[in-house]
C-alpha cells in the first residue's frame, strides 16, 4: 500500500498530476483541486492505491481528514473510489459532514455521477458512524498538524491519542513546540 506520495508536481492533465520523487520515479495520481495549481511545487498527498482487475490507480489527498472521508465513503455498496473521490473533490469536508448528519439527500444528487439512490445509502450508512471521528479528523487539516503526528508516530505513540491531544495544544506554536507539549500532556497522563 502506498499510504503518502512526496515529491514535485511536475505536470498536471485534468484532475490527474504527475508528482515525481526524489528516486526520479513520476507517478500519475488523482489530486483534489487543493494541488492542481501547485505544479512545480513540492506536495506531499495522502494516498489510496487502487487495485482492480487490469487497472492501478492513485488517488491523492490534501489532508488526513478528507483521505479518512474518502475511506468511510468507499466502504458504503455501491459507491466506487472515482466516485467517492469526486465527491471529496466537489466539496470540502465540512460540507460533506454536514450533508451526512442533516439526511441532505439533494445535496449529494448535486454532485455528478450521485442518484437519490446513492445518497440515501451513503447517509444511512454514515450517519452517525462518523461523529466521533470528524471530531478528532476534522482538526488535522494542515501539513503541520501531519508532521507532528508522523513524528509522534515513529516516536512509539498511538496516533488516536496524538490527534486527541492536538486539539489541545495552541496551534500558534511552532512544530517542535507542538511536539514537546504534547508528548508533555502525554507523559503526565500515563
Amino acid at each position: 500500500m502506498i499510504g503518502k506520495i512526496k515529491g514535485i508536481l511536475t505536470e498536471v492533465k485534468g484532475n490527474r498530476g504527475y508528482v515525481k520523487t526524489t528516486s526520479g520515479i513520476s507517478y500519475l495520481v488523482y489530486l483534489t483541486p487543493y494541488f492542481l495549481d501547485k505544479v512545480g511545487q513540492n506536495i506531499e498527498p495522502y494516498t489510496h492505491f487502487q487495485i482492480k482487475d487490469d487497472d492501478q490507480v492513485l488517488f491523492g489527498f490534501e489532508n488526513y481528514g478528507q483521505y479518512s472521508l474518502f475511506q468511510q465513503l468507499i466502504s458504503v455498496d455501491g459507491v466506487g473510489p472515482k466516485s467517492a473521490f469526486s465527491m471529496v473533490s466537489y466539496a470540502d469536508f465540512s460540507q460533506l459532514m454536514s450533508a451526512i448528519e442533516s439526511n441532505d439527500v439533494y445535496f449529494f444528487e448535486s454532485i455528478p455521477g450521485v442518484g437519490k439512490k446513492t445518497a440515501s445509502r451513503i447517509i444511512l450508512d454514515l450517519s452517525g458512524k462518523l461523529a466521533k471521528q470528524v471530531s478528532v479528523d476534522s482538526l488535522i487539516t494542515n501539513a503541520e498538524d501531519v508532521t507532528v503526528i508522523e513524528a509522534l508516530r515513529s516516536l512509539g505513540f498511538k496516533e488516536g491519542d496524538i490527534k486527541k491531544h492536538l486539539k489541545e495544544v495552541d496551534k500558534t506554536l511552532s512544530l517542535e513546540e507542538k511536539i514537546k507539549q504534547i508528548i508533555m500532556l502525554m507523559t503526565e497522563r500515563t
